[in-house]
This record gives C-alpha cells, sequence and structure tokens, in this order.
C-alpha cells in the first residue's frame, strides 16, 4: 500500500512542476503516504502479538528464548 501511495504522491509532484498540481493536493498525497506507512506499521505491531501469542499457548516461546532453563 505504502508503494502505490509513494508512487501517486511521485506522480503528482511531476504533475506539480507541469503546472497541472497545487501544493494542496501534493500535501494530501504526502499525508496518505504517511497514512499507509503508519497502517503497514501496526499491522507488523499486530502481527508480532500474534506470533508472541501463539509462541506463548504452544509452549514455545520459553523453549525459543531459553527461559526458565537452569
Amino acid at each position: 500500500m505504502s508503494k502505490l501511495s509513494k508512487d501517486q504522491l511521485r506522480n503528482e509532484i511531476e504533475r506539480f512542476k507541469l503546472g497541472k498540481s497545487t501544493s494542496y493536493r501534493i500535501s494530501q498525497y504526502q499525508q496518505d503516504v504517511v497514512e499507509a506507512e503508519q497502517q503497514e506499521i501496526l499491522i507488523r505491531i499486530r502481527q508480532e502479538k500474534i506470533r508472541v501469542e501463539l509462541l506463548t499457548l504452544t509452549g514455545e516461546f520459553d523453549e525459543k528464548y531459553e527461559l526458565n532453563q537452569q
């Protein structure tokens, strides 16, 4: 998603250079890029939380990270 937003921003900047867009439109596309990047980060965090929860539920977390071993 972020790549698409970045491509759209790049295209809008080119349109601006040709006099066919406005700085307001560019700022909108910049905001879209930031929001897409934020969503990607939130998704990665959610995936990692689920992975850790799964490891914990299956008892693999302690084993994987060598916890509670004497």
